[in-house]
């Protein structure tokens, strides 16, 4: 696809800063420069602006800075990344289907709100709800009375609502299952990864807040109250009963205890093992790795 930088600026708010008539074909990064694509530049150093050189056959998203003069064809705006993205997506990206596979199971009783896309072989139990222009991709499966908002995005392989770890001793000693019966709610623009699980709650529901992105391979323990804003990367194991606050970071591999809470703006590292609270925008990492032994000589 290609985009007259013009209309690139138009859709963003913002002038040019030069009249040019080029067409934007691809986007790269900074390294990787050739004719007629959109790159961004978040930090403008010198050796950045004069590797870049006076080109106006590219068109580069700069911060919004006054003092630096470019000599390049640019955009000024907050947050290049950001605007960047918005970009990628109006004009480089593929729209999102809003189909209903012929191949996936939802029963008569789910809500399904409009402009959503279910993916093959997706299974959709009973009492569910699922808000305006959500995606479910293929092989999700959707326990019964899971409420998912408006504008998520849940990726292959994603189960929610299962039953939840928990079990109790009988008189004998043996095991036996707690029922859970709480259910999951997922509010608005959530994202669940690949292969990635979200438990029931006991009585009352597990919750993940508004703006919450969940990678791949992560697992949310039941009773959770996961807030706004929240970054689960790729391998976190979120243990049951855990409430965080808006804005934490769990970094990959990262586990928590059951039980704990994370305030507001708390971080927390990779494969960082949590025993306590987190205070708030407070950081908490891991020992880093470190050599024992040279490697030997083949």
């Amino acid at each position: 696809m290609s985009v007259t930088a013009k209309a690139i600026a138009d859709f963003i708010g913002l002038p040019l800063s030069k009249k040019a008539n080029v067409d934007i074909s691809s986007v790269c990064t900074l390294g990787h420069l050739q004719s007629n694509c959109l790159t961004f530049l978040s930090i403008p150093t010198e050796a950045r602006i004069a590797a870049i050189g006076a080109r106006d056959d590219i068109l580069v998203l700069v911060p919004e800075d006054t003092t630096i003069s470019y000599p390049f064809l640019h955009i000024k705006c907050v947050n290049p990344r950001l605007f960047l993205s918005r970009v990628v997506a109006e004009f480089f990206y593929p729209s999102t289907l809003h189909e209903v596979s012929e191949n996936s199971i939802i029963h008569p009783s789910a809500k399904i709100g409009n402009n959503v896309h279910i993916g093959h072989f997706t299974i959709i139990a009973e009492n569910v709800v699922i808000g305006d222009d959500t995606y479910i991709g293929n092989n999700v499966e959707i326990f019964r009375n899971v409420k998912i908002g408006k504008h998520c995005h849940i990726k292959s392989q994603g189960v929610i609502g299962q039953q939840g770890f928990g079990f109790e001793k009988d008189e004998f000693q043996n095991y036996q299952r707690l029922p859970h019966i709480g259910s999951v709610i997922l509010k608005d623009f959530i994202e669940l990864g690949v292969h990635s699980t979200i438990a029931a709650g006991t009585i009352y529901p597990t919750h993940i807040g508004s703006y919450t992105k969940i990678d791949d391979h992560a697992h949310i323990g039941h009773n959770c109250q996961i807030g706004e804003n929240n970054i689960i990367a790729g391998g976190v194991v979120v243990s049951g009963s855990i409430t965080t606050k808006n804005h934490v970071w769990f970094g990959p591999n990262s586990s928590m205890m059951q039980g704990l809470t994370f305030n507001e703006g708390s971080i927390i590292g990779v494969g960082a093992v949590m025993y306590t609270n987190a205070k708030a925008d407070t950081s908490y990492s891991a020992r880093p790795a470190l050599p024992v032994m040279k490697p030997r000589d083949n």
